[in-house]
């Protein structure tokens, strides 16, 4: 930060990955103005599960990519378990909502020990959540959140993606509870005006 040779009365960084880059900084919460569904997308014979990989990368912070959870959601797709969404090219964010909320599941990554926005997203849409989050990660959301709750997500990582993936999609049960969970998680604590007040008292804290 003192590279930028400004008086500064306050560090702020958005998201998930950047305490861990910035530790003097305080985390604060995206705000994603996604309205949650009334309930979560019905759960057919064949699951709709979202999974948009990025680009690989060199380096733990860089790449999401993972060959594991690739093999993976190949096999259950040959099975018949699931329908594999693969967003081939961008689209506005409201329609990336509406197409979420027709999901059973959204995959983030498991690779780096963070999530992203994704899973936001898909708590908000009622989905089932995959990622590979650690225990700082949840501290972090937990900051924001201002609950001891831990988020409902599902917690994979490349040495048990295939076993656990393939366990859970054939527990209609387990993911019509966890899904439900999601939305109740999504509407109690990620409120946009809810999380707005972090902001202003962070503000508030300087002025």
């Amino acid at each position: 930060m003192d590279d930028f040779r400004f008086d500064w009365s306050a560090f702020f960084v958005v998201g998930q990955i950047w305490p861990r880059l910035y530790p003097e900084a305080m985390p604060m919460p995206n705000l994603i103005p996604i309205s949650p569904p009334d309930s979560p997308a019905s759960i057919g014979e064949c699951l709709k599960v979202l999974y948009s990989p990025s680009h690989r990368r060199d380096g733990r912070w860089g790449t999401k990519v993972s060959p594991a959870l690739d093999e993976a959601l190949s096999k259950i797709e040959a099975q018949g378990l699931a329908e594999i969404y693969d967003l081939k090219s961008p689209i506005l964010p409201y329609q990336l909502g509406e197409l979420r909320k027709r999901m059973n599941i959204t995959i983030d990554e498991i690779t780096t020990g963070g999530f992203h926005q994704i899973s936001l997203e898909g708590l908000l849409c009622g989905n089932v959540v995959i990622n590979g989050s650690d225990e700082f990660s949840i501290q972090v959301m937990r900051g924001w959140t201002k609950t001891k709750k831990r988020p409902p997500f599902v917690i994979m990582n490349e040495a048990n993606v295939e076993k656990a993936l393939s366990e859970l999609l054939e527990n209609h049960a387990r993911l019509a509870e966890i899904a439900e969970a999601s939305l109740a998680y999504s509407k109690e604590f990620l409120p946009p005006a809810k999380l707005i007040q972090r902001y202003d008292e962070a503000y508030r804290a300087i002025r």
